[in-house]
């Protein structure tokens, strides 16, 4: 582990020697707020008849249910605060009456039953990222709270007569019932810790290098865009999905800001048209995901759950003899009260950089370390080690080809300390390399390999006695693709 460390270290080091584009570009100062309010309401009557006279269902049901939801999110260079929380709402109603009726034995049942349920919810996701003293030195808190409550009541009866003694020996009999059942469960966790580092998204510079291009080949710029108009630019579209947040028809908003920092730049030489609009906005083929930089996060992390079910029941049965009459009453309750906790800490190490319009590499390794004691027995436990490495290689060949290549492996030990009874280890690792062409504008051919291999061993050890299990696997898995857009004439 400390020689992938000092590996990410060293890259982070080289990735600071050269300057680009995509080096100096930085954050801009954005903020979105959006918020949502859902209220609906359903109902469903039903009735049937037959197919004996006598026989009926009349059922009838209403739902009624309203959301909140509410997304904040403030971004600069320094500090990034993300908010996404929701509440929910539900009630509903059921209301059933049957007959059945059965002239051959002479039988009849008539039940009617009411149930009423009501629920709801509440979830908040927050984010932050800070970068306070230094522009590579800053921190990470990020968590989650998910309550939920429900509760639900059902009540019914049925009537039975009999005039033969198929059915029953009785002449009749009358059941009814009362039934609660409600539940509250939270869930609490939090992931706390310092960078090193730093990690920016550039994509929006590779999209505006890719959108400049595009507009000169079109002559409608006669040279580049000055530097102070391509960041404007790139701003503008790392901005780009809070159009979204913001406006109801977001494009239209969108490309008239993006045809103000173009006509207003010296290079400016066509008419900025419809279909100038619709050839810059074209998603280019084999459009990546860019990130640039390298940061090394130590981070501690906790996880809380807690459930509380209840559940009660009461019932009466009256049966009917010809020569007596059977009660029976039965009442149940039951409470059922889950909790856990868990909390491990861990090492996470990322170094990503794109290499001109045509290359993106990107290598990252998370490290978890997890020891949870036994009750009564602070020296004995389960303590788990979990690592996950990744390493990913994007090629865009020429306008129409692009190549992919990466490499996934994770390992896990865990093993019971103080007893020493049992381990388990496991290994897998994945390789894939993909090739696709792009043949026309709605014909695309894509051809990948995959080889992957995985081993788990496992050791058990009681009363003296010793098992050892291993098993290992290679898979090897080929896909072509062919697809294949039907698109309808022009007349």
């Amino acid at each position: 582990m400390r020689c992938q460390v000092f590996l990410f270290i060293m890259l982070g080091c080289a990735g600071t020697m050269w300057a680009d584009e995509f080096s100096e570009f930085r954050v801009p100062k954005n903020r979105v707020v959006r918020s949502n309010t859902t209220f609906g309401l359903n109902f469903e009557r039903r009735n049937s008849h037959g197919p004996r006279e006598g026989e009926y269902v009349k059922y009838i049901t209403q739902n009624g249910y309203g959301n909140l939801s509410y997304f904040l999110h403030c971004e600069t260079d320094k500090t990034q605060i993300q908010l996404v929380s929701d509440m929910n709402l539900h009630e509903s109603t059921e209301s059933n009456k049957s007959n059945d009726v059965d002239w051959f034995y002479n039988y009849a049942e008539k039940s009617e039953y009411d149930n009423q349920g009501l629920g709801g919810g509440a979830r908040v996701f927050p984010e932050v990222t800070v970068y306070p003293f230094a522009k590579w030195v800053g921190g990470e808190l990020s968590g989650q709270m998910d309550a939920r409550y429900s509760q639900n009541s059902r009540s019914g009866s049925s009537f039975h007569t009999y005039q033969s003694d198929y059915y029953s020996s009785a002449s009749s009999s009358y059941f009814e019932y009362d039934s609660e059942n409600w539940g509250q469960s939270y869930t609490l966790y939090t992931k706390v810790g310092p960078t090193i580092g730093r990690i920016r998204n550039v994509t929006a510079v590779a999209d505006a290098l890719v959108m400049e291009s595009r507009l000169i080949a079109e002559n409608i710029l006669n040279g580049r865009l000055q530097m102070q108009s391509r960041q404007a630019l790139a701003n503008l579209l790392y901005q780009k999905p809070n159009y979204y947040y913001s406006h109801q028809r977001w494009e239209r908003f969108f490309w008239q800001d993006v045809e103000a920092i173009i006509k207003n730049d010296p290079a400016f030489a066509g008419e900025f048209g419809a279909y100038a609009q619709q050839r810059i906005s074209e998603s280019y083929f084999g459009s990546l995901y860019r990130q640039r930089g390298w940061r090394i996060n130590p981070y501690a992390y906790y996880r809380h759950e807690n459930t509380i079910d209840h559940e009660w029941q009461v019932s009466q049965t009256t049966t009917i003899y010809e020569d007596r009459t059977d009660y029976d009453e039965a009442e149940s309750y039951s409470r059922r009260h889950r909790h856990s906790d868990n909390g491990y800490w861990g090492l996470y190490a990322e170094y990503a950089s794109p290499f001109g319009l045509n290359w993106q590499f990107q290598i990252s390794n998370d490290l978890e370390y997890s020891r949870n004691d036994r009750s009564g027995a602070p020296q004995s436990g389960r303590e788990s080690i979990l690592n996950r490495f990744g390493c990913e290689l994007d090629w865009i060949m020429a306008d129409r080809w692009m190549s992919e290549f990466s490499l996934r492996s994770t390992r896990q030990y865990i093993d019971d300390v103080g007893d020493d009874n049992y381990n388990f280890g496991y290994r897998n690792d994945v390789a894939s390399l993909s090739i696709a062409y792009l043949i026309e504008d709605h014909v695309e051919v894509s051809l990948r390999y995959e080889d992957q291999y995985s081993w788990q061993g496992s050791r058990e050890h009681f009363n003296g006695v010793g098992n050892t299990v291993t098993q290992d696997t290679r898979t090897n898995r080929i896909w072509l693709d062919l697809r294949y857009a039907l698109l309808g004439a022009l007349q």
